[in-house]
């Protein structure tokens, strides 16, 4: 059923394509810049390329869920644009001078979407209930600092003895040792309250009706094709959301999206083509309604430092040296952004001041004859005897990246083969010790903290024989103590000097030669307010406004309701869109 009806909507945007005219002319914005206060009412439609598997906060944990895990459940803390933890469920919330011990107080009347009262129970309740070991939570071991945790994700004890309820308002978290990230995981979807028809232990069905504290709750969930959001009128801050609700569209390819975004059926477009995006970024009219994401995705390639040639750091360093950059950059203008340090610009704990890898083909070179297999540039001789496969997953920008690094590569002596795999099949490869040389690797901001990007990625108890993160199998004792220190570390200027190390670390170590970040240009409706992409989360749709009269105006005009997938299909049918 979901490939038919994507292969209508691709129909759709095809017809609609010519009937609209070529991709680059695009329709002026809805609406126009006014002063309009916030005000109370209207709904709006927003479309994903991707669909949902589960939006249960205990195991759902992707890039689709995340959006409307956070319209559907408050959670005790969030992070502020500025970068702040601010409270959201929680009023206040203290931490021990020695940092292992955190308090949480609720604020008063903060409800469910089924009417009951958050209370300091539910919070120990959702915890035990996303950390039990039949639940299959995805980032369970973000939570491992709390006292009792093995004992209970282990099934050994009757309670997690870590999460208390000191009364129905105050909840207390014990830690075994301290943990500055701690603050930051419980910003994740995972740590939600969720009702008391959740359950106290995880089950598959809650999903379909998922119950929260959120700003918005489910009237309906039509599985892959769209989810029906309510405006929940017992949150706790009785002033938001200014909306009566949300749609939310899955599966919807980007060329559909932009023209249903141009007839005003979606409200906020969050998947642009590279050539819509050029579009709207030219269009003068767009400017004001139009901004970009920061990255929070750092992208390169691995290499295996227990395998030939990349167990010579040397090696290494000549690859990080030979890559330009700025030239990857130009691949896909203003998307694909040149990086050379792990922590993206996206991520609290950015440290623009590094130094990190720089492009110098003639220290690549000078690196490459120190490791033993000089060069030479004129007469293309010399070099690392050997081929290298290079493994990548196939249709993505990936398979770019590679070409690129293949002919930059070949100038120092090191001659790759391209080997694009399905994602599935790259993953297992790359994932299984001594068996892949050099391939793709990247890495999204789970949660906004450094660490998120050195401990699966180059800890030493990271490395696994089969489904390892560490995929350059990398394990350097300084930077596994560094580590660990940054963890435990509370204070915010010595955490930053010690997450300068590891970067140092990683960039003199290379086993990861760093190439680009990506980021996500939106563009959205003239009479949609007090939107602009969050700096630390993707959709962020939940509390921005209409200009009513505007929309009210538009909707007016046009005489007849918004076009749906079924109606276009059915203009198809009758003999194509006129």
């Amino acid at each position: 059923m979901r490939s038919i009806r994507k292969a209508a909507e691709l129909a759709i945007a095809i017809a609609l394509g010519g009937a609209l005219g070529c991709s680059n002319r695009i329709a002026p914005p809805i609406g126009s810049l006014r002063d309009s206060p916030p005000e109370r009412g209207g709904r709006i439609t927003v479309a994903s390329f991707v669909g949902v598997r589960s939006i249960d906060p205990a195991v759902g944990f992707d890039e689709g869920s995340d959006p409307i895990q956070r319209l559907l459940f408050a959670r005790l803390i969030h992070l502020s644009a500025n970068g702040q933890f601010e409270g959201e469920l929680a009023e206040s919330f203290d931490v021990s001078p020695d940092g292992m011990h955190l308090t949480f107080r609720l604020r008063a009347g903060a409800r469910f979407h089924d009417g009951s009262e958050v209370t300091a129970g539910d919070v120990k309740r959702s915890l035990e209930r996303a950390l039990h070991p039949k639940t299959g939570c995805p980032v369970a071991s973000f939570y491992d600092r709390i006292v009792g945790f093995e004992a209970w994700h282990d099934g050994k004890a009757s309670e997690l003895s870590g999460v208390q309820a000191v009364s129905d308002s105050v909840v207390r978290i014990d830690l075994a040792e301290p943990d500055a990230t701690f603050l930051a995981v419980l910003t994740l979807p995972a740590a939600s309250p969720v009702c008391k028809s959740g359950g106290a232990v995880y089950d598959p069905s809650f999903s379909a009706h998922a119950c929260g504290a959120g700003p918005y709750k489910i009237r309906q969930w039509y599985e892959q094709e769209k989810l029906v959001l309510d405006r929940h009128d017992g949150y706790l801050d009785r002033g938001l959301p200014h909306l009566d609700g949300i749609t939310w569209l899955f599966g919807v390819p980007t060329t559909a999206q932009r023209f249903r975004f141009e007839r005003g059926d979606i409200d906020i477009l969050h998947d642009l083509s590279m050539a819509d995006s050029v579009a709207f970024r030219t269009a003068p009219s767009w400017q004001p309604f139009s901004g970009w994401a920061p990255s929070r995705l750092t992208k390169g390639l691995f290499m295996n430092v227990e395998m030939e040639p990349f167990n010579r750091v040397e090696v290494r360093r000549a690859v990080a040296s030979a890559i330009d950059r700025d030239s990857v950059a130009t691949l896909r203008g203003g998307f694909i952004v040149a990086a050379d340090r792990m922590v993206p610009s996206g991520v609290v704990g950015y440290d623009a001041s590094f130094p990190g890898q720089r492009y110098d083909p003639a220290a690549a070179l000078e690196l490459m004859r120190k490791a033993g297999f000089p060069y030479d540039p004129v007469a293309a001789t010399g070099g690392y005897p050997q081929t290298v496969d290079y493994l990548v997953p196939a249709d993505s920008f990936d398979l770019q990246f590679a070409e690129v690094v293949q002919q930059q590569l070949a100038r120092i002596g090191i001659r790759i083969r391209l080997k694009a795999l399905s994602w599935p099949a790259y993953l297992a490869q790359i994932g299984r010790r001594r068996t892949v040389r050099m391939g793709a690797a990247g890495w999204t901001a789970d949660f906004d903290d450094p660490s998120d990007f050195y401990e699966p990625l180059f800890a030493t108890k990271s490395i696994q024989d089969e489904n390892s993160q560490n995929y350059a199998f990398f394990s350097n004792a300084e930077l596994d103590a560094t580590i660990e220190r940054g963890r435990r570390e509370v204070d915010p200027a010595a955490r930053k000097a010690i997450y300068r190390r590891a970067e140092e670390i990683v960039r003199d170590e290379a086993p990861w030669a760093i190439g680009y970040g990506y980021r996500r240009f939106e563009v959205w409706q003239g009479y949609v307010r007090g939107y602009r992409p969050h700096p630390f989360a993707q959709q962020d749709v939940g509390f921005l406004w209409l200009d009513l009269a505007q929309r009210q105006a538009h909707s007016a005009s046009r005489g007849a309701p918004p076009l749906s997938v079924a109606s276009l299909a059915s203009m198809l049918a009758r003999g194509g869109a006129r």
